[in-house]
């Protein structure tokens, strides 16, 4: 019996603490200069530009499809190192995300069939050297965490 039991507690411990798929997509801010010593040109996200977070529930039915749409718009330039976002809808098509500028779609996610997602937002700086020039980044990348 507590062989069993031990065996149990086991199991019920692997599946809580199973892995989770995570897919890592990243918006980038540029910052550009052509030598060490140069002062930075900034070119800033526009201030209307934002992260759409899509659920769409799709219910089946043998003569027709019936959609319902729920969006959550987050200011990208407000988004803070660390934030959270939860997208919780069971049996959802969770679409994170489409990153807009002026109403114009720059960066699309692919679609996810999955119960419900979590979306973190963090900001690193990475530095790149493109022909002659380096380039340095501030990037807003974007952990989607799938149950």
């Amino acid at each position: 019996m507590k062989l069993f039991a031990l065996v149990f507690s086991l199991l019920a411990f692997s599946a809580a603490h199973a892995s989770s798929k995570v897919l890592v997509y990243e918006v980038a801010e540029s910052y550009w200069k052509q030598n060490p010593d140069a002062s930075f040109s900034v070119n800033k996200m526009k201030s209307d530009a934002f992260i759409t977070f899509t659920t769409e529930t799709i219910e089946q039915d043998p003569h027709r499809v019936i959609k319902n749409e729920t969006k959550v718009a987050v200011p990208a330039l407000s988004i803070r190192d660390g934030q959270t976002i939860q997208l919780e809808q069971e049996g959802s098509l969770v679409d994170c995300a489409t990153v807009q500028t002026r109403g114009v779609s720059v960066f699309r996610w692919n679609k996810v069939t999955e119960t419900g997602c979590t979306v973190k937002v963090e900001t690193v700086r990475k530095v790149f050297n493109d022909n002659g020039y380096t380039r340095k980044m501030r990037v807003h990348q974007v952990f989607i965490v799938v149950k």
